[in-house]
């Protein structure tokens, strides 16, 4: 049986020739199982003999959903993983039934999430971010968590 880090390289390595080849939804599709696979490493806490972080792993995974987004002209779709990376980084950080080297690698990432997450914000159309805000306000709040991995 294949390592979940292994099949997150995988996915991410052939959402990443799809990109590159400007297969969009092809790519977004590589990128969003590659995204699964992140979480359910960060929900089993399994970092053990992996090589990168596996937060990295989360947010390269978000970056590169929110990267496919971009390039198919979807900008809500990407401003919102952008802001999930940064999201779900904050909510690692400060969630006592994570394990510490969770926590510190959330720590160690959480400010190039944000500013990821700012570079994206100032780059929206104020029209747009204007619809999403009241988009926000009219929907019941409730937390998801998924990851994503850049290409």
């Amino acid at each position: 049986m294949q390592s979940l880090e292994t099949r997150w390289r995988q996915l991410t390595f052939q959402g990443s020739e799809a990109f590159h080849t400007e297969q969009y939804w092809k790519a977004q599709k590589y990128f969003f199982q590659a995204l699964f696979v992140a979480e359910d490493m960060l929900l089993l806490e399994d970092s053990q003999g992996s090589s990168l972080p596996v937060v990295q792993l989360f947010m390269l995974a978000c970056h590169n959903l929110a990267d496919t987004y971009l390039a198919l002209g979807l900008k809500i779709q990407a401003f919102e993983y952008y802001r999930k990376a940064y999201a779900d980084l904050v909510h690692l950080l400060n969630s006592p039934l994570q394990g510490a080297d969770i926590r510190q690698q959330a720590q160690e990432f959480v400010s190039k999430a944000a500013d990821e997450w700012q570079q994206a914000f100032n780059n929206l159309d104020k029209h747009i971010l204007w619809g999403w805000c009241n988009q926000q306000q009219s929907s019941k709040p409730s937390y998801t968590m998924s990851y994503n991995a850049r290409h």
